[in-house]
């Protein structure tokens, strides 16, 4: 991982990127595995039952889709992983919020502009069968995000990562009608450690944690 300065006095960085590096590296190491399985497969003889020409035919075709599907997955994850190198995520001070990615940071809002905020997440309807809800049980909650209610002005487009919310229902009465959403990395651990940075900088701004509408569109 890139060496990063320390945080200014006072700030809280939140990685966005290091809860998903350990994870998957076990998957690049099974998808490589699977492919050199299949490699090694194919290169030895291949036999059926009455040595079938068509049946080792097909095998063969099998083990040649096998290595190409899981050697690409393996490649793709690598160069995510050479991506995960330089981290990036939220950086929480005194002043506001900014975006940080490897040495560069940026703005987002600052707490003059912020009316209020919250972390913010979704629970999907428990479905009637059996089987989708333990599916339900087991994925929990999904979608979190740093909810961004505006004083006054708006942000401008000042970063593509906030996206303007004006549809859904604010969870606490009196807040202003701009809102901006920023989605966090979907761990619990990373919404818990946004949360207390952002109540313990600017606690007159703190709203807690909601939960909103069940949207299951990506993005909304």
């Amino acid at each position: 991982m890139t060496d990063l300065p320390p945080p200014p006095p006072g700030a809280t960085r939140i990685d966005f990127r290091g809860g998903a590096t350990p994870l998957l590296t076990v998957g690049v190491a099974l998808a490589a595995l699977l492919a050199v399985g299949c490699g090694v497969m194919l290169a030895g003889p291949l036999t059926s039952e009455n040595d079938d020409p068509t049946t080792i035919a097909v095998a063969r075709v099998v083990l040649i889709c096998g290595v190409l599907l899981f050697g690409a997955v393996a490649l793709g994850g690598v160069v995510t992983l050479r991506n995960l190198r330089r981290p990036a995520g939220l950086l929480v001070d005194h002043d506001g919020l900014d975006w940080w990615q490897g040495h560069d940071r940026v703005r987002l809002a600052s707490w003059d502009e912020v009316g209020a905020v919250a972390v913010s997440y979704m629970r999907k309807p428990v479905a009637l069968s059996a089987g989708a809800a333990i599916g339900n049980a087991l994925i929990g909650v999904q979608g979190w995000s740093l909810e961004i209610w505006m004083s006054e002005a708006t942000l401008g487009g000042r970063s593509r990562r906030l996206l303007h919310v004006p549809a859904d229902p604010a969870p606490v009465d009196g807040l202003p009608p701009v809102r901006y959403r920023l989605f966090l990395a979907p761990s619990p651990d990373v919404a818990r450690a946004t949360a207390e940075a952002v109540a313990a900088a600017a606690p007159q701004r703190w709203i807690g944690t909601v939960e909103r509408p069940w949207n299951p569109v990506p993005g909304s």
